[in-house]
Parts: structure tokens; C-alpha cells; sequence
């Protein structure tokens, strides 16, 4: 599954990169509408459902694992609950962009340059108070998955939040309209589908070994027989 994703990933940001410049370099604006149907920053097009896809599908994963650690009473299960309930609403947001609304709390700012968009400002905040709460669960993860976790949220966050800075000063100083812009918006919007993608890749690899194959002998905990008929669509799922 991840495979494939990774195979949309790269044929969106393509997509958005052959729109682009044959805009700015060969003045065709809107390819018979095809341009804000593959333009990475638009809501409501192609990426944009896309985007919101992963994210809902990392929730289901997340939930998945979460109530199969509650039946389990094991330690943090409410941790992995938690975080399906963020990538649900991170799904919605990638929809209609609640994030947006939290710039009229900065408008009498007039922030500009780097904090143009000045909702990098509540999720930087917003990304710390996560961060610290999950300490504790990412230390009792597996090496192995810690470091998966950690390298996807990274390139996550580094994309909606370091990527949008440095866009939002472009913004500042040339506009929207022109190429350099939309390099920007190709790096931030790549670099988020890329992070989600290996988080998913993770998650499955988690649920493969966790709930679906044997568990740790000193885990004492109950697994999906491989071969039971509940675990074939789970199997499907994650595959």
C-alpha cells in the first residue's frame, strides 16, 4: 500500500511541476482547466482530496492499533486514541482549513515576511504541546518505530511549517504569482504527502507485527491469528 502511495505522491508533484511551468515558462495559464485541478495549494482539487485521504487513513490505523491496545488494557493506548483523533481533524482541516481561521487572532499584527501566514505561529505552539505530551509514548516505542515516527513527523512539519515560513516571505517579496512560489508550494506540499506516506508505512508495519503476527513473547499480549477471517480485510488494508 505504501508503495503505491508513494507512486501518487510522486505523480502529483510531477503533475504540479509540469502545470507550473508550462504557465510561467510557456505562458499556457490554464491547460483547459487542468492547471488548478493538479496545482498543489488549491483546496478542493485533486491533491487536495488526496492529502485529506492519507491523513483519514492514518487515523483509521491509528484507531486500529489504539483499540486493539485498550482490549488489551495495555500502557498508552489512549496515546495511539489521541493521535487518531488529531489526524481525523488533520484530515478535516486539509478540507476546508480551519488552520486559516486562527489568523484573525495576529491580523492587528500585520505580520509579514517569514510569518506572513501567521497560523505557523499557533502551529509551531500547537506542534510543541503535542511533541511534550508524547515523550513518554514515543520512549516506550520500539527503537525501530520511534525512529519511523520521529523521521515522518519531521519531514511533516518541516513541509506545513518551515516550507510555509520561507513561502510566506516569498509571498512577502514577489507574490504569488510566479514560479519561484510555486517551487516553494512543491517542496511544502511534497514534503507533507512524503511524511504522511512513511507515516502510514509505519503504522502498517506496526499493525503487521503487533496485531496480525505473533507479539513479543514478554508482550503477554493476544494477537489476530493470520489466518482468521477478521484479519483479511485488516490484511488487505495494510498490504
Amino acid at each position: 500500500m505504501a508503495i503505491t502511495l508513494a507512486c501518487v505522491v510522486c505523480a502529483l508533484s510531477l503533475a504540479h511541476l509540469l502545470s507550473q511551468g508550462m504557465k510561467y515558462f510557456l505562458h499556457h495559464d490554464t491547460q483547459f482547466g487542468l492547471e488548478p485541478l493538479f496545482y498543489l495549494e488549491n483546496e478542493g482539487n485533486i491533491p487536495s482530496w488526496f492529502s485529506s485521504s492519507i491523513l483519514l487513513l492514518s487515523g483509521i490505523l491509528l484507531g486500529i492499533i489504539g483499540q486493539f491496545r485498550r482490549t488489551q488494557e495495555a500502557l498508552h493506548a489512549s496515546h495511539w486514541l489521541g493521535l487518531a483523533g488529531l489526524f481525523v481533524l488533520l484530515s478535516l482541516d486539509e478540507s476546508v482549513s480551519f488552520h486559516e481561521m486562527t489568523k484573525t487572532f495576529f491580523q492587528p499584527l500585520h505580520l509579514t515576511g517569514f510569518f506572513r501566514y501567521s497560523w505557523v505561529i499557533f502551529g509551531m505552539v500547537f506542534s510543541g504541546i503535542v511533541g511534550v505530551i508524547y515523550i513518554p509514548f514515543l520512549r516506550q516505542l520500539q527503537p525501530e518505530y520511534r525512529k519511523m515516527f520521529l523521521v515522518a513527523g519531521s519531514i511533516y512539519i518541516a513541509g506545513a511549517i518551515g516550507v510555509e515560513m520561507f513561502g510566506g516571505r516569498w509571498h512577502s517579496l514577489y507574490g504569488k504569482e510566479n514560479m519561484g512560489y510555486a517551487l516553494h508550494v512543491w517542496v511544502e506540499e511534497t514534503l507533507e504527502m512524503t511524511g504522511i506516506v512513511l507515516f502510514i508505512y509505519a503504522l502498517s508495519r506496526y499493525i503487521e507485527e503487533h496485531i496480525l503476527n505473533t507479539a513479543a513473547p514478554s508482550s503477554g499480549l493476544t494477537t489476530i491469528p493470520p489466518d482468521s477471517p477478521s484479519s483479511s480485510p485488516l490484511k488487505k488494508l495494510v498490504s
